[in-house]
């Protein structure tokens, strides 16, 4: 199984025994905001309005996972449900491994959302 990682950074990964291996940065699948005025709220706040750029993924690989951050997976959901090969670092408290200095340096899980 291939693991193609489609996110700004490198990801650590944790193994069951301990080692961190790291995948490098291929390049970027990023969800794009468009922001648009919708005047302002009663008390003068400005009110926007977000839409987003239609996603754009690669094709799909046999045997192959693409790392991407939760907001692209979950967006992907809307607009490519039928996309089961997305993941992303599991970014919770157990799955998290930090160095001395406390900087997140892996992850031990991946999530898949609406599989």
């Amino acid at each position: 199984m291939q693991l193609i990682n489609y996110t700004p950074h490198t990801i650590g990964i944790c193994r069951p025994d301990g080692t961190i291996i790291t995948i490098p940065s291929s390049g970027e699948i990023r969800v794009t905001p468009i922001r648009h005025s919708s005047g302002n709220l009663p008390n003068g706040v400005p009110l926007q309005t977000v839409t987003y750029q239609p996603l754009v993924l690669p094709d799909r690989q046999p045997n192959t996972w693409l790392i991407v951050s939760g907001y692209v997976v979950h967006r992907a959901q809307i607009e490519h449900p039928d996309r089961t090969d997305l993941i992303c670092p599991d970014t919770s408290r157990g799955s998290l491994v930090r160095n001395s200095d406390g900087k997140i340096i892996a992850v031990r899980k991946f999530v898949r959302v609406g599989v």
